[in-house]
Order: structure tokens, then C-alpha cells, then sequence
């Protein structure tokens, strides 16, 4: 996660969310608690671009950040 904070500071999208779900495989309950993960998602469901978006939807749902559909 430090690592996705990194590229999210330097406003790579793609290689924060790629961060992201990759933490979440190691360890799903950190990464579902830590609110750097649910801020920064959050933001990147809106403000990514197509390929962003779809991917922080499908990791907010498993942090159920937002309901799965």
C-alpha cells in the first residue's frame, strides 16, 4: 500500500489501483480497513480513466466500499 501511496502522489492512476489490488490479494482485511485504500478508491472510480474506473469499482465492491450489484 506505501507503494500505491507513492504513485498515487505522483498521479499514476493505473499503477495505484494495480498496486491496490494486489495488496488486496496479499492481505483483503488491511486493505479493506485502511483509509488511504478507501479515499484513494473512492476517488479513482470517478476521476480514472475507463480502464481506472472499472477497476476501482470492482476493488470498492470487495472492500464493500460501495454495494456489489
Amino acid at each position: 500500500m506505501e507503494i500505491a501511496r507513492g504513485f498515487h502522489l505522483k498521479k499514476e492512476p493505473l499503477a495505484t489501483i494495480h498496486l491496490l489490488n494486489r495488496a488486496y490479494e496479499i492481505s483483503p482485511d488491511t486493505v479493506s480497513y485502511n483509509l488511504f485504500t478507501r479515499r484513494t478508491t473512492d476517488e479513482l472510480m470517478t476521476t480514472g480513466g475507463a480502464t481506472v474506473r472499472d477497476e476501482a469499482r470492482a476493488l470498492a465492491r470487495k472492500i464493500k466500499l460501495v454495494p456489489a450489484a
